[in-house]
């Protein structure tokens, strides 16, 4: 009944600070979408009691998910924590995660998140309101953006966050996918470009990424990774733009991703020689050009420094010829 009362309540219970992002991903089966809540508790508000030379607690979390339509979904677990003392400090800095992944219909729905310390009783409680789009042409997964990258899965691969808050110099991953791009009749495969643009929201441009081919890969996925710099950012609130087009249906789908940056920048030092990146073999010409750019989509610090090979006069006329076309 405790926690019937927190989620059937207007307002967020703060006594366990909380956050909470819905994360829209990929399709699921009869007409479904996949969605990936992400909570995240302030570990300083729980009464964690010492044990075997670890941190111990135990708590119960409660996701419900309500839609405008009347649908009503809903999970709880219980955790039992144990961490030792140098683990539970770095919890203190990226709070304790909690994920639970759902199948929804299209719809407009308003997810709760409560959570009960139950050694002290103490609970907290957040909302977040989120939409499932149907199955339009074209559509955009929510993007990841974050400053973490899940350990141990070789490829990188971008941590899901709920917080939106990151460091002044600091280095962000984004990723999304595309799905429902229109075929091109003569390939049968779809051509998709995307582009970005980090600025503040003052409107101050740090970096900008001019749209570029995004190929499937080899299992059929239309999906990018980004890493973005924030060593130019100040403190205060910025926003990623994508804009992703279906080149054969001439659609355009936008996308705006707020967050905020803390603190203050490193003070910039005298950097190392950068590696040379991966040597590509291609024709030093218009033609290379396109291909050098593509290829290092995600990654354009790359694509200067193999640029930086050709002839000064090469590189120029291959670039002039490159943006006629």
């Amino acid at each position: 009944p405790e926690v019937q009362r927190t989620l059937d309540s207007p307002f967020d219970n703060q006594a366990i600070p909380l956050r909470l992002a819905a994360y829209v991903l990929g399709p699921a089966d009869e007409g479904k979408t996949k969605v990936m809540l992400v909570a995240e508790a302030d570990p300083r508000a729980l009464a964690f009691t010492p044990k075997d030379g670890h941190d111990t607690d135990t708590l119960e979390s409660t996701f419900v998910i309500s839609s405008t339509a009347g649908e009503s979904f809903h999970y709880q677990s219980r955790l039992d924590l144990s961490y030792p003392p140098e683990a539970r400090a770095q919890l203190e800095k990226t709070w304790l995660p909690v994920q639970r992944p759902f199948e929804l219909p299209p719809g407009v729905y308003q997810a709760h998140f409560a959570l009960k310390d139950i050694g002290q009783g103490r609970m907290g409680s957040v909302t977040h309101a989120f939409e499932v789009e149907g199955s339009q042409r074209l559509r955009v997964t929510t993007p990841v953006l974050t400053d973490a990258l899940v350990p141990g899965t070789g490829d990188p691969r971008p941590a899901l966050l709920a917080r939106r808050t990151f460091a002044a110099g600091s280095r962000l991953y984004g990723q999304f996918e595309v799905y429902g791009a229109q075929p091109d009749p003569a390939t049968g495969q779809p051509r998709v470009s995307a582009g970005h643009v980090l600025r503040r929201t003052d409107g101050t441009i740090l970096s900008r990424l001019e749209p570029t081919p995004m190929p499937p890969n080899p299992e059929g996925q239309i999906t990018r990774l980004l890493a973005i710099s924030l060593r130019t950012a100040a403190q205060g609130p910025h926003e990623l733009e994508l804009t992703v087009r279906d080149d054969v249906a001439n659609t355009v789908v936008e996308l705006t991703e707020p967050f905020e940056v803390q603190g203050t920048a490193p003070p910039a030092t005298t950097p190392a020689a950068a590696p040379a990146p991966p040597a590509l073999s291609v024709t030093q010409d218009a033609s290379g050009y396109r291909q050098l750019v593509s290829s290092y989509a995600s990654r354009p610090q790359d694509a200067a420094l193999s640029l930086a090979r050709w002839p000064a006069g090469t590189r120029r006329g291959a670039a002039q010829a490159f943006k006629k076309e």
